[in-house]
């Protein structure tokens, strides 16, 4: 049985696994979708030491996954769809499997926020996304993406080079930072509308997208391939059992439970951020165990 389950492959779960992997510490690291959460949508990573002209969020999770295959780490490629504790240990179920620890690291980032009164039609939902990883590889395709902040603008850059984009904020006021707006101004493909508020859908021809938007000029539709919503994201923890919920309070007091990375820092989702919570989270996992064996 491992000492840790590990749930999420993303800059926080990829670092704890790397701390605990040097400590020979035996843990499980789940993954349900791919390596890198959401640094995969990342168009340039700035502010990541050892990287002076920046990288790819892609190129960036490539090489954390040649670090973790070079120490002889194993993924896990299943989503843990039920987590509870009982009994000193931790349950996390598959669809294959139920896996059990004494301890667990929370390392599932976030989920993409959609507007609670706009539901998206059946039909469309291959088509409206809260994030652009799925799309990433088109070309020649229109793009609306619901914003203003820095995810708007930074899935813009990373679509715009090969794609027409328009960034429709219902705001009056852009909340980037000035050099995303920056860059997006010189990017011919990408185009800024604010004071543009998303009504509903309409059935567009084939596979096309109607959006109805209110904006001062007045009601119009838009016309895309590709609808993203950039407007939030809130914490991905959907799969603790509602005892779980009750109890993680008391669970991360007693060490047992770790939340880390984006799943607990709210605004303040940084990779350098994450990879230091990961490090944090194992070091402090390796002393309790070194404790608990003395």
């Amino acid at each position: 049985m491992p000492e840790v389950l590990i749930l999420g492959a993303g800059p926080a779960g990829l670092a704890a696994a790397l701390q605990l992997k040097r400590r020979g510490v035996d843990f499980i690291l789940f993954e349900r979708q791919r390596v890198g959460g959401l640094l995969n949508n990342a168009n340039l990573v700035e502010n990541y030491p050892g990287f002076p002209g920046g990288i790819e969020g892609e190129k960036l999770v490539e090489l954390f996954q040649l670090q973790v295959a070079r120490l002889g780490g194993e993924f896990m490629y299943e989503d843990v769809c039920c987590l509870d504790y009982t009994a000193g240990q931790f349950r996390a179920e598959t669809r294959r499997a139920i896996h059990l620890a004494p301890v667990a690291v929370i390392a599932s980032g976030t989920i993409g926020s959609t507007p609670e009164n706009l539901p998206t039609p059946p039909a469309l939902r291959e088509r409206v996304l809260t994030e652009i990883m799925p799309i990433k590889q088109v070309s020649g395709k229109r793009v609306a993406i619901i914003g203003g902040g820095d995810l708007a603008f930074d899935y813009a850059l990373n679509l715009g080079r090969s794609n027409n984009v328009l960034i429709l904020n219902r705001s009056s006021e852009r909340r980037c930072l000035p050099l995303l707006w920056e860059r997006a101004n010189h990017l011919p493909g990408v185009t800024y509308r604010q004071q543009c508020q998303l009504t509903g859908f309409e059935a567009g021809d084939g596979d096309a997208v109607g959006l109805n938007i209110i904006s001062p000029g007045g009601r119009e539709v838009v016309v895309c391939d590709y609808l993203v919503y950039a407007i939030g994201r809130r914490p991905n923890t959907e799969f603790y059992t509602e005892h779980v919920q009750q109890v993680a309070g008391e669970l991360e007091q007693s060490g047992v439970l770790y939340r880390i990375g984006d799943v607990k820092n709210g605004i303040y989702r940084q990779v350098a951020i994450a990879v230091g919570d990961g490090i944090l989270a194992a070091m402090q996992i390796i002393k309790r165990l070194e404790g608990r064996l003395a």
